[in-house]
């Protein structure tokens, strides 16, 4: 759905594009300890030139790192990251004004504590606004992720230790 709806800010009407455009994170179970990588998709029309978004999640459960999608890549734009409390803001866009291609905007690379209670996470994505050639503002929706932290039953060994035919621990 494209179309445009005026609102009046200060006395001034501003264009706005209403579109059926999103971005979105799937959901993954992880072992408590473990990584997984996950692609932040963008799917939206041709006029998209820059985005700006926060993603929240809990960073005692969960580490965050982030690498450039190929969205992005094939885009010749630029990532901004900054940290916020809860969380990372993400700022894409160039001096070009060519358009955001569809796909993997972003690959999160997640990490779960090894001391991480088993549960589901939320990974939310908040404040979402985009931008066309023109300087339009556009709206898109979102779809969040999740991690659900499984425990691995068993003997937990220390972080430094080497198991072989000599070791005290029972067993078979």
């Amino acid at each position: 759905m494209i179309g445009r709806l005026s609102r009046t800010i200060c006395g001034s009407a501003i264009a706005v594009r209403l579109l059926s455009a999103q971005i979105g994170l799937p959901e993954v179970t992880l072992s408590a300890g473990s990584r997984a990588t996950l692609p932040l998709s963008f799917e939206a029309p041709d006029f998209i030139t820059a985005l700006q978004f926060d993603i929240e999640y809990d960073s005692s459960a969960l580490q965050i790192e982030v690498t450039v999608g190929d969205a992005i890549r094939d885009s010749a734009k630029q990532l901004f990251c900054l940290d916020i409390q809860g969380g990372k803001r993400f700022v894409i866009g160039g001096m070009n004004n060519g358009r955001i291609a569809q796909g993997p905007l972003l690959q999160l690379h997640l990490g779960t504590a090894r001391t991480s209670t088993a549960g589901s996470y939320p990974i939310r994505l908040l404040n979402l606004i985009a931008a066309s050639a023109d300087g339009d503002e556009v709206w898109l929706g979102s779809t969040d992720g999740r991690v659900n932290v499984e425990l691995h039953a068993g003997a937990a060994l220390p972080a430094i230790s080497t198991m072989n035919a000599a070791s005290f621990i029972a067993g078979p």
